[in-house]
């Protein structure tokens, strides 16, 4: 009896570490994947910021992102708040178009999001699972641009509830 409990501890423990063995190794071949995404986010965020005119909003959206593009937690921030506001979008529908509809920030977002999935892929995996679900009902609703503008809303409402720069500017 004892034999077989330490015998299924240790077959636990080895798994264990396995798993967090390969996670890192994992989450290393990603890191060095995406790093010419991260680069070039890197870019047009520096450039967003240096040579257009942006208003305040977008230009501290920028900012968070640039701030936050290695870190896992927006990555499981959105996957917690995407139901959400799928809920919220089914009861209320969409606003009017915000600043966040530009191409630019668009594109921000999207290689935001790709950063984000590289350093946490877990909720990435989550995340993208629930964004294809409420795509397709998107899809059939309005397109792909609407798609891209829930996206965007996701990494919108982050922002605003992480930094403390953009609650006070909200």
């Amino acid at each position: 009896m004892i034999q077989s409990l330490m015998a299924d501890l240790l077959t636990l423990t080895f798994i264990f570490v396995l798993y967090i063995g390969g996670y890192g190794w994992v989450l290393r071949r990603l890191a060095d994947e995406v790093q010419p995404v991260r680069l070039q986010l890197a870019e047009i965020g520096e450039t967003l910021l240096a040579r257009e005119s942006l208003d305040p909003m977008p230009r501290l959206y920028v900012t968070w992102c640039l701030d936050h593009a290695f870190s896992p937690w927006p990555m499981a921030i959105a996957a917690v708040v995407m139901p959400f506001l799928a809920i919220k979008l089914v009861i209320v529908g969409l606003g009017k178009p915000s600043h966040y509809d530009d191409s630019r920030l668009a594109k921000l977002t999207g290689l935001f999001l790709l950063s984000t999935f590289a350093a946490n892929p877990i909720f990435g995996i989550v995340y993208g699972l629930e964004l294809l679900g409420l795509g397709l009902i998107l899809l059939i609703r309005g397109g792909i641009p609407l798609v891209l503008r829930m996206a965007a809303t996701t990494v919108r409402v982050e922002s605003a509830s992480l930094s403390r720069t953009m609650r006070q500017h909200a």
